[in-house]
């Protein structure tokens, strides 16, 4: 009878092994990740750590966005999941599966794009103040919508973001320019909007998310001109 042997776990290879043959990325992305873990981990932080080894580990490409996932080693010791892009970074101690983690940043990112869509840039919200804000109104409105009247409502929210924001161009003498192209756009959607609004239903969610659109598209091209 054959003698048993104990079953002997090898100990983890070394990251100076790992190294030798783990093949690298291009030096600007490790440099960019590199950069963007020690600024997170050495914000207010007596000490200051740094990145000792880092490995892209996969890709993946959701609704068109690609999503990279990197190991990374510190010398805290530490290790972290790096996701691009928006980047974030993880704790492999709170998060120990990669695809769990990649399926949580797309998440968050999804809701956090989902948010500021709702809104103005920072850069442009002080300028045409009251448009902007119709606009947002009008956004904030429609994810509450239900009934007909509910969409009715935010298409007529929508209709008055055009009027305000060719009135607010309009006053301007520099923004002439600006003001002829958004009062021919308005002339030409207005009674786009109209139909869509006095035709609206339980099911006009994507009827009055176009009445949504129509008036988004000029106030984020012609709103960061400057007013006054």
């Amino acid at each position: 009878m054959a003698k048993k042997t104990p079953c002997i776990i090898p100990k983890p290879a070394s990251i100076a092994a790992i190294q030798k043959v783990a093949l690298k990325e291009p030096d600007h992305q490790r440099g960019e990740i590199t950069d963007y873990v020690e600024w997170q981990l050495n914000k207010g932080a007596a000490t200051q750590y740094k990145v000792v080894h880092l490995e892209r580990m996969k890709s993946e490409v959701v609704f068109g966005t690609e999503y990279v996932a990197w190991d990374v080693h510190t010398d805290e010791p530490g290790r972290w999941w790096v996701i691009t892009r928006p980047t974030n970074l993880y704790s492999q101690h709170e998060f120990p599966s990669l695809d769990y983690t990649l399926s949580f940043h797309v998440g968050v990112m999804a809701r956090v794009g989902a948010r500021d869509a709702k809104r103005a840039p920072p850069s442009r919200k002080d300028r045409l103040r009251s448009t902007w804000r119709r606009w947002e109104t009008a956004t904030d409105a429609l994810d509450l919508a239900r009934e007909a009247e509910d969409f009715q409502a935010v298409g007529m929210r929508c209709r008055e973001t055009l009027v305000s924001l060719a009135k607010a161009l309009q006053n301007d003498v520099k923004l002439l320019s600006s003001f002829r192209t958004v009062r021919r756009y308005q002339r030409q959607r207005t009674s786009q909007v109209g139909s869509l609004i006095s035709h609206s239903t339980l099911r006009a969610a994507p009827e009055t998310s176009m009445c949504e659109a129509i008036s988004r598209r000029p106030l984020r091209k012609h709103g960061s001109s400057s007013i006054g």
